[in-house]
């Protein structure tokens, strides 16, 4: 019979099909509620893989997807330790300022978010906690890396020696023209490659898009209550007022926006928040995805 005292591991207690996903959420459910601290040493990979009796790759996959979720980290000569990252505590309910995780909060029980994901909240918290809409970042351990791989490589073996320095600030022509194709046949839009600008990410988009508005004299935008905080803070920033305007379960209320003499609109294009309270008099306290 094959086990660990890591844990009190043992395979017989994992799935028959991905020993990989149980051994990483056995040891994630530790680091969360803090059987594993801040600096722990994880067992070598070989020597747990020889206690479970599981090949080594098993283990060192593990490893790698708590590396890529900010959990563990690895350098050489020291082996894999905890980074003790643990998710932020959700606002109690009934506290009178809103909390660090608190933006975006709906009236959903716990009950219903423990159920959907059952991994990210300590039991400690589970009696205290709302709902955590807190930021996070995706699954990392499912980024395509053999396909980045094979279209980095495709790239490069094309690019020109002028491609690989400083270009046209809007975006490489090439990406921009195939940007162009994709969105006619995904989205279905008419957009040139001369429309399109390719940036580093939101923040700068909605620089850009807020300096050009304002440019022009606009100084209004509406904006979807409830939204992201973080994005109405910036549009502030570069000078221009937010409008709330509500949703429902198929987006921005168009009729609401009709009516408002707005030039300009900024959507989210796929999940909004889920919450009554008006974002116009939601404290500021904390910033949504």
């Amino acid at each position: 019979m094959t086990g660990a005292d890591f844990l009190q591991l043992s395979p017989a207690a994992a799935p028959a099909r991905g020993l990989t996903g149980w051994l990483a959420d056995a040891i994630r459910a530790a680091i969360i509620d803090g059987r594993l601290g801040t600096g722990t040493s994880l067992p070598a990979t070989r020597l747990l893989a020889d206690d479970l009796g599981v090949s080594r790759g098993v283990v060192v996959e593990a490893y790698q997807r708590l590396a890529d979720e900010g959990l563990v980290s690895a350098r050489p000569g020291t082996g894999t330790k905890v980074s003790g990252l643990l998710p932020r505590i959700a606002a109690r309910p009934g506290a009178g300022e809103a909390g660090a995780g608190e933006e975006g909060l709906g009236e959903a029980g716990l009950g219903e978010v423990v159920r959907a994901v059952p991994s990210l909240l300590p039991q400690p918290w589970r009696a205290r906690a709302e709902l955590d809409l807190s930021p996070g970042v995706p699954d990392l351990s499912g980024f395509p890396r053999a396909a980045w791989l094979r279209a980095e490589r495709s790239v490069l073996d094309r690019a020109s020696v002028a491609e690989l320095g400083y270009g046209d600030p809007r975006g490489n022509p090439s990406l921009r023209r195939e940007l162009a194709g994709w969105l006619t046949r995904t989205r279905g839009l008419r957009a040139a490659p001369d429309d399109i600008i390719v940036v580093s990410g939101v923040a700068q988009a909605l620089a850009l898009l807020a300096q050009w508005l304002t440019a022009r004299g606009h100084t209004r935008i509406a904006v979807e209550d409830p939204g992201s905080l973080g994005s109405r803070e910036e549009l502030a920033y570069w000078g221009l007022t937010a409008a709330p305007v509500p949703v429902d379960e198929h987006g921005l209320q168009t009729a609401h926006l009709a009516g408002s003499g707005l030039r300009a609109a900024l959507l989210t294009p796929a999940h909004q928040f889920i919450r009554r309270t008006s974002c116009a008099r939601r404290p500021a306290a904390s910033r949504g995805p």
